[in-house]
C-alpha cells in the first residue's frame, strides 16, 4: 500500500508540473500610473510594434509569508512546470521552465522555452519590488519585454520586431570610475 501512495503521488506531481500555470495575461486596464516612469515605447521606434498592460500571477512565484507562517516552509520548484503566458488577447505562449536560481530571499529568476522550439529563450526575474520578462520568439522574429512591480502585478508589455531593429554596434565598456 505504501509503494502504491507514492506512485500515485509521483504521477500527480508529473501530471501538474505538465499542466500550465497561468502566470502571465494581459490587463484590461492601461498600466497603472505606478508604471508611468515607463515609457509607453510605440511609435517611438519603428521596430516597437505595440505595447500594453499585463498582470502577473506574483503570489504564485513570491507567496506572501503571513506572521504565522513558518519563514522556512517549502517554497515552489519551477523547473520542469510549464507556464502560461498571454502579452495580448493574440499571443499566447506555453513556457517550459528549464532552470531556476533563488540568488537570495525573495529573488527568482527562471529560464525556459517556448514548447516545441528548439530556439526560443525565455528569462524572468522577480524581486520583491518589480519583475523583468523577456520572450524571444525567433520562428516569429519577436520578442517580448515586459517590466512590472511586483507589489500589484501590473506590468508593461512591449512587442519588439527583430527584422525592424538596427544593428547593434559594438560599443566600449562602461567601467564605473574609481574613488
Amino acid at each position: 500500500m505504501f509503494f502504491l501512495s507514492l506512485s500515485f503521488s509521483a504521477i500527480e506531481a508529473e501530471t501538474n508540473a505538465r499542466h500550465p500555470m497561468k502566470a502571465l495575461w494581459p490587463s484590461p486596464d492601461p498600466p497603472p500610473k505606478a508604471l508611468h516612469h515607463l515609457p509607453d515605447e510605440t511609435g517611438k521606434e519603428d521596430y516597437i510594434l505595440r505595447s500594453g498592460g499585463v498582470d502577473l500571477a506574483v503570489d504564485y512565484f513570491l507567496p506572501r509569508i503571513s506572521e504565522k507562517e513558518d519563514p522556512a516552509s517549502p517554497v515552489a520548484f519551477f523547473r520542469g512546470r510549464i507556464l502560461s503566458v498571454s502579452f495580448f488577447p493574440d499571443k499566447h505562449y506555453d513556457i517550459a521552465i528549464d532552470s531556476e536560481s533563488r540568488p537570495k530571499d525573495n529573488i527568482l529568476s527562471l529560464i525556459g522555452h517556448i514548447e516545441g522550439q528548439e530556439l526560443a529563450g525565455f528569462t524572468m526575474t522577480i524581486t520583491d519590488e518589480s519583475y523583468l520578462l523577456r520572450l524571444r520568439d525567433f520562428d516569429a522574429s519577436i520578442i517580448y519585454r515586459v517590466v512590472g512591480d511586483t507589489r500589484t502585478g501590473a506590468g508593461r508589455v512591449s512587442e519588439i520586431d527583430l527584422r525592424k531593429m538596427p544593428p547593434i554596434e559594438y560599443q566600449p565598456p562602461l567601467v564605473p570610475e574609481k574613488h
